[in-house]
């Protein structure tokens, strides 16, 4: 875990920002157990920052770990890399190298940036998972996005890797961003369908529609 837990220190806070929902701290902390406790997912990120911090609750990265999983597997993807996060910190038996990987893909295959990066990380090191400069480089490339950092990792493995290593590295990169850009497309083409239904819905209501005649919504 070297080549990236110096990172983790610096980029895990900044994440755990992120995750926290300022709607949800207002509650009071007795209303975020209770809504954690029903399965509010904003509120179970809350309770495992207040845990992971020990704001006010006694600091304990066990629990926050717990609230952190169950709210990563309710799909929220700051609890996924924060989950990951503390699965790669925990001392004793209670952390997991493995654990850590599967939690740290979730995220970047959500478009965590900061996950991306440390993905990447532990594909060079075999951290969690057998060492694979080709993904290496691909979830640099992805995280360099967001992170200057990234693209510095991305030149120094293109130097090191090999010829066919690297084509098959860039192609994957290629393919994400068609991908990426694929979406982007069906989407601006979704926005746009809904433009055009919302003009034609504001000329049939000028035509004073009969209330049958009206979608249901």
């Amino acid at each position: 875990m070297k080549f990236y837990l110096s990172l983790l220190s610096i980029l895990f806070t900044a994440c755990f920002s992120v995750a926290q929902n300022t709607s949800v701290f207002s509650l009071g902390l007795d209303n975020i157990k209770q809504r954690a406790n029903t399965g509010d997912m904003d509120a179970m990120v809350t309770l495992g920052d207040y845990y992971f911090n020990g704001v006010m609750v006694e600091k304990d990265s066990k629990i926050a770990l717990s609230w952190y999983e169950k709210a990563a597997n309710k799909g929220s993807v700051d609890a996924m890399y924060n989950t990951a996060v503390c699965y790669s910190r925990l001392q004793n038996g209670n952390g997991s190298d493995e654990k850590a990987f599967e939690y740290f893909t979730k995220a970047a295959d959500k478009g965590h940036s900061i996950a991306q990066y440390n993905l990447a990380a532990c594909y060079i090191n075999a951290i969690g998972t057998k060492r694979d400069m080709i993904k290496a480089y691909y979830y640099f490339s992805l995280a360099s996005k967001d992170i200057p950092d990234a693209e510095d990792k991305v030149k120094d493995l293109a130097k090191r890797m090999p010829a066919k290593d690297l084509a098959t590295a860039k192609t994957l990169v290629k393919k994400s961003q068609l991908n990426v850009d694929d979406k982007k497309l069906h989407s601006d083409n979704k926005d746009s369908s809904t433009s055009t239904d919302a003009k034609n819905g504001e000329s049939m209501n000028q035509k004073d529609m009969r209330p049958d005649d009206a979608f249901e919504l």
